[in-house]
C-alpha cells in the first residue's frame, strides 16, 4: 500500500548517472514487461496500454490526500480549461534550460516504484528507468484540454494514472480526423508509447459526459460488461502523467537563469 510516510531514497534527476547512450530518439526504450505488457488496447494504435485496476480505492485516496495537502509544494497554476503542477523537472521554454523546482516527494516515489514493478521503465539502468517529471492535472467535471502533441522534449512514452472522476481521452489523427477514445477510470493507469505517442496527438473534450464506443471496452473494470452507452462524469479528475526529459537539467530556476545569462555572454 501506498503511504504518505513511505520511507524510499528520493531519486534525484539532475546527479543520477548519464546512461551509456543518449536516449533522444527513444530507440533505446526497453520493452514492457509483464503484468503490463498484456493490457494491449487491441482497437486502438500500438502501444497503447491500459490498466483498469492499478491502484485500490485506499491508494488513491492516499495519492489524492498528499496532492490536496497544504504542506505539499508545488502551488497550483491554473490554465485554460483545468489546474496543474510539476515535480521534478520542468521543461524549458525557448532557450532556457529545464529545472528542478520540487523534486519527487517520498509518497510519489513510491508511485513510481509500483510503475516499474508493473512492467513500466524509459531506460536501461536503476537510474534511467524511472521518469524524472510529473505533470498533476486537476479537471472540473465538463473541462477538458484541447488535441496536442507532447513533442520531442520528452521519450516516447508517458503514463498516465487516473484518480476521483472518469473521462474519455480521445486520440486524433494529426491532421485533425478522430480516430479512437479510451475510457479512463479512477485507479487506472494509461500507458502511450511510440507509434501512439509520436503519431498522434490526444485530448479530452470539455463535456460532462463520454459516449460508446471506447477502444479499451475489454479492458474496463470487473463491470465492463454493464459499461453504459454514455459515461456522466461526476467527479473531479486528478491525473498524474509521468515522462522522462530528453535535456539534462539544472538544479532550480536561480541556476536556470545563471545558466542563460552565462550563455548569452559567451555567444558575445
Amino acid at each position: 500500500m501506498l503511504s504518505a510516510a513511505s520511507v524510499i531514497s528520493p531519486h534525484d534527476p539532475v546527479t543520477s548517472p548519464k546512461p551509456s547512450q543518449p536516449l533522444v530518439d527513444g530507440s533505446c526504450l526497453p520493452p514492457l514487461s509483464a503484468p503490463l505488457s498484456a493490457t494491449l488496447v487491441a482497437d486502438a494504435p500500438p502501444t497503447l496500454h491500459y490498466h483498469s485496476r492499478f491502484l485500490t480505492a485506499a491508494d488513491a485516496a492516499t495519492l489524492l490526500a498528499n496532492i490536496y495537502s497544504t504542506c505539499t509544494s508545488p502551488s497550483w497554476t491554473t490554465l485554460r480549461g483545468r489546474r496543474a503542477k510539476t515535480y521534478g523537472v520542468v521543461v524549458g521554454i525557448g532557450d532556457t534550460p529545464p529545472c528542478v523546482r520540487d523534486p519527487f516527494p517520498p509518497w510519489l516515489e513510491a508511485l513510481v516504484d509500483r510503475l516499474l514493478a508493473a512492467g513500466l521503465a524509459w531506460g536501461s539502468g536503476a537510474a534511467w528507468a524511472r521518469p524524472n517529471t510529473c505533470l498533476v492535472n486537476e479537471y472540473a467535471v465538463g473541462q477538458g484540454i484541447m488535441p496536442h502533441a507532447d513533442g520531442p522534449a520528452f521519450l516516447p512514452r508517458v503514463a498516465t494514472v487516473s484518480l476521483g472522476g472518469s473521462c474519455a481521452l480521445e486520440l486524433v489523427r494529426h491532421g485533425g480526423d478522430p480516430l479512437c477514445a479510451v475510457l479512463l477510470e479512477p485507479g487506472s493507469l494509461l500507458v502511450l508509447g511510440d507509434e501512439a505517442y509520436a503519431e498522434h496527438m490526444h485530448g479530452i473534450a470539455p463535456r460532462v459526459e463520454d459516449g460508446a464506443p471506447f477502444a479499451n471496452d475489454s479492458l474496463l473494470g470487473d463491470d465492463a460488461a454493464a459499461t453504459p452507452l454514455v459515461v456522466p462524469r461526476e467527479r473531479t479528475r486528478v491525473s498524474l502523467t509521468f515522462r522522462r526529459t530528453t535535456q539534462p537539467a539544472v538544479r532550480d530556476a536561480a541556476a536556470s537563469l545563471l545558466a542563460k545569462m552565462r550563455g548569452r555572454a559567451g555567444r558575445r
